[in-house]
């Protein structure tokens, strides 16, 4: 089962989360945290929360972390899980009334949403010494509204660029690119026809492609999780800072997706359109039929690929340093809540130590910490290969950039205009020149 950080409302709201596999899991048990200075006790809290792992196994780990909380606090939690399908209209309708629950579980868009209106309260107000100093900066920042932290970063998603070691060492083990202008060569290198032939053969046959050195598929629901990466490495945004423009009408931009079609024009990556189904892209990499790919760090790929030897490549860096785009989730706290104290020890609680490192082993999440500990998140993972391989793609927390949530639906759009120009439907000047005025548009009817 994959489950979203975000809301699937919306387009940047896609991403998927890692997935929790049984049968690569020993048992775990939620430790008992060490009990600290609490500001409040007696609070009876309410929380409300989408499931980021099976139903059954998210309301288990929550009835023991919130009795876990009341014994090392004297508050009291009631935990409601809400369906991912219910949550905007539900969240939406008690946030409006004022009867919404002390601390909830918010994605990027409602944030946003719920922020700006004056809903939600200042973490930072309620606790001046409030330390973020271990999280992501960019995670902070996208929780951050008019210098109001309005969320505090709970889990994360990224995809991470992943190498197939069968098809490297066919292609004699060339050095792994650190640049995307490297990836471009080294992408040719991994590219194979059916009969073994390496592009750049004058012998190679186009038309018989058996192992692609890149797999970047068409489809939306796949490259929203990191057609961003490119853009970020470059320096720029996909949108312009007040979401009324474009952000990469720059040189920077251009060179950007220049390199995306130099990529789809040399035969090294997948043609846009090679599958319709997520599932057959997700494929890909570890059958062989592809050399490098973006792809979720989850664990279910060992287990339907047994001789998959799958390595995690450092993100490749543009001019601007190397990023990858993420998602996060926040736990945040009700303007009208009148136990604000006591919500925001609750979110402390849960958010560190012996708890939080449970709740990551449960669902096999990424943290939200730039310093997290390997064996301490993922040391239950019984499949070495899949414990290697999420490790490995730990670190790269530290290179999260975040889309802006916009208050139009902007990034589906964008997605396909930027297709249009790699497919060889428009020029690079007609699709900025077509986004920019449909950008416009869209931020007009959102009000902006």
């Amino acid at each position: 089962m994959s489950l979203p950080i975000h809301s699937a409302v919306a387009p940047v709201t896609r991403r998927r989360l890692l997935t929790m596999s049984a049968a690569l899991m020993a048992g775990t048990a939620l430790a008992a945290a060490t009990g600290g200075a609490f500001a409040q006790g007696g609070a009876a809290l309410q929380f409300w929360k989408m499931p980021n792992m099976a139903a059954e196994s998210e309301n288990a780990y929550w009835a023991t972390a919130v009795a876990g909380f009341k014994e090392a606090s004297g508050n009291s939690v009631e935990h409601l899980l809400v369906p991912w399908a219910e949550f905007l209209a539900k969240y939406t309708a008690a946030f409006v009334s004022g009867t919404a629950p002390d601390v909830s579980y918010q994605v990027t868009n409602t944030l946003n949403q719920f922020g700006t209106n004056g809903l939600l309260a200042d973490l930072r107000a309620i606790d001046p010494a409030l330390d973020t100093s271990a999280i992501n900066e960019a995670m902070i920042a996208s929780a951050t509204r008019d210098g109001k932290l309005y969320g505090y970063p709970y889990i994360s998603s990224r995809f991470v660029l992943a190498l197939n070691e069968a098809v490297w060492e066919k292609a004699g083990k060339p050095a792994l690119p650190t640049t995307y202008d490297e990836l471009l060569e080294f992408a040719k290198k991994l590219t194979f026809d059916e009969a073994g032939k390496p592009l750049g053969d004058p012998a190679f046959d186009k038309s018989k492609v058996a192992i692609y050195g890149m797999a970047w598929p068409g489809s939306y629901e796949v490259v929203i999780n990191y057609i961003w990466n490119v853009l970020f490495s470059y320096g720029v945004t996909p949108f312009s800072a007040d979401m009324k423009d474009i952000g990469f009408d720059t040189p920077e931009g251009r060179a950007a997706l220049e390199h995306l079609k130099a990529l789809q024009d040399s035969g090294a990556a997948t043609p846009l359109t090679l599958y319709a189904d997520a599932t057959q892209w997700s494929e890909l990499l570890p059958a062989g039929k592809a050399g490098l790919q973006w792809v979720e760090a989850n664990v279910q790929q060992f287990v339907n690929f047994p001789d998959a030897r799958l390595q995690v490549v450092e993100p490749p860096a543009g001019p601007a340093g190397a990023f990858v785009s993420g998602a996060a989730g926040y736990l945040v706290i009700a303007e009208a809540s009148a136990n604000k104290a006591a919500a925001l020890d609750f979110i402390k609680y849960v958010t560190s130590g012996a708890p939080y490192d449970d709740y990551i082993a449960q669902s096999l999440l990424f943290p939200v910490s730039t310093n997290a500990d390997a064996a301490a998140m993922y040391g239950k993972v019984s499949e070495k290969r899949a414990y290697d391989f999420l490790a490995a793609a730990l670190p790269q927390t530290k290179s999260m950039l975040f889309p802006a949530a916009l208050p139009y639906n902007g990034y589906e759009y964008l997605v396909g205009e930027i297709n249009n120009y790699l497919s060889g439907q428009k020029s690079l000047d007609q699709v900025i020149s077509d986004a920019r005025q449909q950008t416009a548009t869209l931020a007009a009817n959102a009000g902006l």
